[in-house]
C-alpha cells in the first residue's frame, strides 16, 4: 500500500489510509519551520558572535539564535526543547510529532549542515523579536527571518 491512499468508506466519506508511523500532510507542514530552522542553527565552523554586535535587548536575542545554533551542532535535543523553544512550539512539535519535543529532534537535527551563522539585524516589538539571519555560502547565502517569543527570557516561536 502506499505511504498514503484515500478509501471510501460505507458513507461516501473518503478515510485516509497511511503506512504506519507516516504523518499526514497538514503534520509534515507544521514541522517544517522547525525543519528550517535547525537547519539553519546547525550551519557553523567556526562561529562567530554575532551577539557582540548588538546591545541591549538585541544582543540577547542574538545570543540566543547563536546558543540554539551551538546546541544544534552537539545535537542536544533536550537543550534545544527545554531552552530555546516556546511553550507553543514545544506543544506543536509534540502534537505534530505525536512524541516529545526531544524525541522528534533527531531526524530534523541530522539534516543540520557545518556552515556558520550570522545574525544580521533584530528587531523588537514588545515580547515578540525577530532576528535576520544569514548562512553564507560561496554560491548563494541562505536567508532566514526566526521568530522569537519571551517567555521570561527569549525563545524561538515555530507558531509565526
Amino acid at each position: 500500500m502506499p505511504a498514503s491512499s484515500s478509501v471510501p468508506s460505507p458513507m461516501g466519506l473518503s478515510l485516509d489510509r497511511r503506512a504506519p508511523g507516516s504523518l499526514p500532510p497538514v503534520r509534515r507542514l507544521a514541522v517544517l519551520p522547525l525543519a528550517a530552522t535547525v537547519t539553519l542553527a546547525g550551519c557553523t565552523a567556526p562561529p562567530k558572535n554575532t551577539a557582540e554586535d548588538f546591545k541591549g535587548e538585541q544582543a540577547k536575542v542574538a545570543k540566543v539564535v547563536e546558543d540554539f545554533a551551538a546546541a544544534t551542532r552537539k545535537r542536544d535535543q533536550q537543550s534545544i526543547c527545554s531552552r530555546f523553544l516556546s511553550t507553543r512550539s514545544r506543544v506543536l512539535v509534540t502534537r505534530t510529532q505525536r512524541k516529545p519535543c526531544a524525541d522528534a529532534l533527531p531526524d530534523l537535527i541530522a539534516a543540520a549542515d557545518a556552515r556558520e551563522l550570522d545574525v544580521e539585524a533584530v528587531t523588537i516589538d514588545g515580547r515578540r523579536a525577530t532576528a535576520k539571519v544569514v548562512v553564507p555560502d560561496a554560491e548563494k547565502d541562505d536567508r532566514a527571518t526566526l521568530s522569537l517569543v519571551n517567555e521570561r527570557g527569549w525563545k524561538l516561536d515555530l507558531t509565526r
